[in-house]
């Protein structure tokens, strides 16, 4: 070998051997208790949580009308529409565990739901999972959550006076 190379291996040797202490032991034998930083857990992808809600019925004659709105690992629901906000809070599922959001509806309008659903947080070791919304204007079909109320023939409108 030329002398250079041979110089260049001697100076790296030392190097790599320290490097190689380093890393299995894991802190310098010139500092111990000096620790190498660990590299953050590698939390594996979330499945997304489902938002399904029931069809409405439309069009209604009632002032009010109860949405089925399936949520997996759910803690809130809220609706929104021309007459309110409504919500619910509880323990959530999109399988036997719905929420059942009670919504009230003026007479003679036309209600456009969105429907949000809060996923809970979920603490797994290191990794968090939920704590996001997710919302909807759709049921379950893909169809407009759209009610119509139409008002009986007896009920009384407030009259604006001039």
């Amino acid at each position: 070998m030329p002398p250079r190379i041979v110089r260049l291996a001697i100076f790296i040797s030392p190097l790599f051997l320290a490097a190689v202490v380093v890393s299995l032991l894991g802190h310098s034998p010139a500092q111990p208790g000096l620790a190498i930083a660990q590299a953050p857990t590698s939390c594996p992808s979330a499945t997304p949580e489902p938002l399904w809600v029931q069809p409405v019925i439309s069009p209604d004659l009632d002032f009010s009308q109860v949405i089925t709105v399936y949520l997996g690992n759910g803690e809130a629901v809220t609706i929104t529409a021309a007459s309110g906000v409504f919500a619910a809070a509880g323990d959530f599922n999109s399988y036997m565990t719905p929420a059942l959001v009670t919504v009230g509806l003026y007479p003679g309008l036309v209600h456009t739901l969105t429907v949000y659903g809060k996923v809970k947080l979920v603490q797994v070791g290191e990794c968090a999972y939920g704590g996001y919304t997710l919302y909807t204007r759709l049921d379950r079909f893909g169809k407009p959550l759209v009610i119509r109320q139409i008002a009986p023939y007896n009920c009384y409108l407030p009259v604006a006076l001039k």
